[in-house]
């Protein structure tokens, strides 16, 4: 800036002669103006760039929130006015978003996974209860049947309930033991027919899924509060065994020594017995409302639904 000046004050002497070495004098003049008017601008764009980051870094500290949100951000600034280099920085950081990335999708996937497995546990633990349902069903119309065929006189009758017998023994052993594509294809309309519709089936893989991750969010919770009781009584039990010690070395705490809690093996998905309960609720509350009202389709019956869904 001293150069500019001292330039500006020669240009302006400058400006009243006429010769040609002056004019020469004056060209070089405004040629360093013009260099040194552009390192100005330069460095005034740099300064500016800078406080421009320091203000948004500003703003990153002050902020909880923000500051746990741009935690990747501002690793980057902190990094490129530090080391000076802005291609490695970028670089860098770039690598991290990328590991970041690649975390996230690893986590969507599998709790994708996780309730599609879900879906396929309650699908299964339906499938498994609406055939004891029809199999007990089926057998107590055989066991009925075959009781009153030996009360049976008339050749018409016996072989109307011989008749219907078979056909109840036909069905029951396509549902249990299909073999043929028409066995196959009648399992599938009866499933059809009994099944719960796939929103309704949609909720309650994904309020069991919360109700999971509740759980083992309690059970770290209770982990916790069992480690730190465990630290205490172990400091408590080491303490008296020095003092023991320094009384006299042969004697020993006699209390047992603490032991660590033991941490179970956490569900991934639901349980079984868990899946079997909450098909068996959905059912009766399904069949509950057909009964009462059979439009179930409508946003306000889902809504209600949705809301059934997380007392079961």
């Amino acid at each position: 800036l001293d150069t500019a000046q001292a330039a500006l004050r020669a240009l302006s002497v400058l400006h009243g002669l006429t010769d040609a070495g002056a004019t020469g004098d004056l060209c070089a003049i405004e040629a360093q103006l013009q260099q040194e008017t552009r390192r100005k601008q330069y460095f005034w764009a740099q300064w500016t760039r800078i406080a421009i980051c320091s203000t948004f870094l500003a703003k990153l500290r002050r902020r909880r929130r923000c500051r746990q949100a741009g935690v990747i951000v501002t690793r980057f600034l902190l990094s490129a006015s530090i080391q000076q280099n802005m291609q490695y920085a970028i670089r860098h950081n770039v690598a991290i978003l990328k590991r970041v990335q690649r975390a996230v999708r690893n986590v969507l996937g599998i709790k994708q996974s996780r309730r599609l497995l879900m879906g396929l546990i309650l699908a299964g633990c339906e499938v498994d209860m609406l055939k004891r349902s029809w199999a007990e069903a089926d057998l107590g119309l055989i066991k009925r049947e075959t009781r009153r065929l030996r009360s049976i006189r008339t050749v018409k009758e016996r072989r109307s309930c011989e008749r219907a017998i078979a056909v109840v023994k036909e069905t029951y052993r396509r549902y249990t033991r299909p073999k043929t594509p028409g066995d196959h294809a009648f399992l599938q309309d009866m499933l059809e027919a009994q099944s719960l519709p796939p929103w309704l089936m949609h909720s309650m893989v994904r309020h069991a899924d919360e109700c999971r991750r509740r759980r083992i969010l309690d059970w770290n919770l209770e982990l916790g509060r069992r480690e730190e009781a465990y630290r205490r009584e172990l400091q408590t039990w080491q303490d008296i065994e020095t003092a023991m010690q320094l009384i006299n070395p042969e004697v020993h705490n006699p209390a047992p020594r603490p032991t660590p809690p033991t941490q179970p093996r956490l569900p991934f998905i639901v349980e079984r017995d868990a899946a079997m309960r909450i098909v068996r609720r959905a059912h009766q509350w399904y069949l509950q409302r057909l009964k009462e009202d059979k439009e179930l389709d409508s946003p306000a019956a889902r809504e209600a639904a949705d809301a059934a869904v997380r007392t079961l």
